[in-house]
């Protein structure tokens, strides 16, 4: 950035070349004066700007001057007055009380539709809406019974529902704990066979599954076994 001591008021160019074509040439007899030596552009007036050091707290950057002192073009530097720091503090605090209390009603909103979501109880309907819920985070957070997220599958993102409330961990994703967590399935919808971990979740008398490509239902309650395993309790349909 440049300026010319004898142009005034003083101004700011991007270089030379910038200057010629805003002010004109200071020596039109001279072809291509913005590749003449600096001695020559010195000799004219040209001069680098130099941008001062400044507390933004308490200084602002006043109007071009020349320093003949250093023999440069910069800026006056203007000190706050103890009011208009008091100003500038006040309207610090407003502003960031402003963005906090923005935040802070964005993310009641988003609480108060997330909740209404996860109130739902129709799998049908919340796996209409399985884009609203959250993906399942490994990164200790406490879930509820009944909090619905999305999880991998594979490849596939899946709805699963909380059924026994903790704090999440890496080793605890959906698909392999069925004791924390059951797939979200429609009515009628024959889900693959998942290997209990107690009589919490074992199989009750007319749960369906799918196994080994072929369909059953559960002959017996608190079946833990897969079909096949265990003669006449599970059958084909």
């Amino acid at each position: 950035m440049i300026a010319n001591i004898n142009t005034l008021p003083l101004k700011t160019y991007s270089d030379i070349l910038n200057y010629i074509r805003r002010e004109g040439s200071p020596r039109p007899h001279l072809m291509s004066y913005h590749l003449a030596k600096p001695s020559i552009h010195f000799e004219d007036g040209f001069r680098d700007v130099i941008d001062p050091q400044i507390n933004t707290e308490t200084q602002r950057r006043g109007v071009l001057i020349y320093d003949d002192q250093n023999d440069v073009v910069t800026y006056q530097v203007i000190d706050f007055t103890p009011e208009e720091i008091e100003e500038r503090t006040k309207n610090q605090v407003l502003a960031q009380a402003e963005i906090d209390r923005f935040q802070k009603l964005q993310e009641a909103q988003e609480k108060a539709i997330m909740d209404s979501y996860q109130s739902i109880t129709d799998p049908a309907e919340a796996l209409a809406n399985q884009s609203i819920y959250p993906f399942w985070s490994p990164d200790a957070v406490e879930v509820k019974l009944g909090e619905k997220y999305q999880a991998f599958d594979g490849t596939e993102l899946k709805l699963y529902e909380v059924i026994q409330a903790h704090t999440t961990q890496a080793d605890w994703n959906p698909p392999a704990v069925p004791a924390l967590f059951k797939r979200v399935a429609v009515e009628g919808q024959i889900l693959p066979w998942v290997q209990p971990t107690g009589a919490h979740d074992a199989y009750n008398i007319g749960d369906k599954v799918s196994y080994q490509a072929q369909n059953w239902e559960s002959t017996v309650d608190a079946n833990i076994y897969a079909p096949g395993v265990v003669s006449g309790q599970w059958v084909v349909i």
